[in-house]
């Protein structure tokens, strides 16, 4: 309703898709711990650390293009077991519900190969363990025309999206509640999660990264909104979005 509502008033639809971490750990957990990662060590990016998982991934790569989700990356990421995989972006509820089917699928697939995966916020190491990001990368379209997207702008950044931006962060602590359902949530904020209402261009340090750059093409132009925890609900948050901007 929150889309819906959003695309009555404004005329906009947005075209969003998650960013989910998560991590994956064997059946069999080592002595003192509740379940062992799938690998261990900081490489990431590294395809030497990603073919520990690589079964595992292209699985869920392959499976997800039969529901319609399309996967575009996969790589390990900081922690312990994580792994990070990427998929397509999709207009309005599509995207939400290829959040929700992405979740459902890796622990399904995960289990087939007799491992374990998770999307909670800090699954490892307590509270100085390794955080699992969900962050919503989005943009704003009337039609199949960017309202993102202004040539004119010094920075690329249309009218329409920078009063969007407004009132994403003037909400931003209301948000927080559906970006961060768990108390465990709030213990990613300071490690490559924001800490405050705020925004910068290419700036992962941020509330909201922005992407815009008036020579670049239209559909390059989006915000990173990088507040919510992988726990939380993208149905959610996206609505708290739709409705903040």
């Amino acid at each position: 309703r929150a889309l819906e509502a959003l695309k009555s008033a404004t005329g906009l639809d947005m075209l969003a898709a998650s960013e989910l971490e998560f991590v994956a750990a064997t059946r069999k957990p080592a002595e003192g711990e509740p379940v062992d990662p799938l690998f261990k060590g900081v490489d990431i990016f590294a395809t030497l650390q990603f073919v520990k998982a690589e079964a595992l991934g292209y699985a869920i790569a392959e499976g997800l293009l039969d529901v319609g989700v399309d996967v575009k990356t996969l790589n390990c990421e900081y922690g312990a077991g994580q792994l990070e995989i990427t998929i397509a972006p999709q207009r309005g509820l599509a995207a939400a519900d290829a959040a929700a089917t992405f979740k459902t699928a890796v622990k399904e697939i995960a289990a087939r190969q007799g491992l374990r995966a998770t999307f909670a916020s800090k699954p490892m190491g307590g509270v100085k363990g390794v955080g699992n990001g969900g962050h919503l990368n989005f943009s704003l379209w009337e039609g199949e025309k960017s309202a993102q997207h202004d040539p004119k702008d010094a920075d690329g950044l249309s009218r329409t999206a920078r009063h969007f931006l407004a009132g994403v962060l003037a909400h931003a602590p209301g948000l927080e509640a559906l970006a961060a359902p768990t108390p465990a949530c709030y213990a990613r904020h300071g490690n490559w999660a924001p800490t405050k209402a705020d925004y910068g261009f290419d700036d992962r340090m941020r509330c909201v990264r922005v992407k815009a750059d008036p020579d670049a093409a239209s559909d390059t132009s989006y915000f990173e909104y990088r507040a919510p925890s992988s726990a939380a609900n993208a149905h959610l948050v996206m609505a708290g979005l739709a409705i903040a901007g």
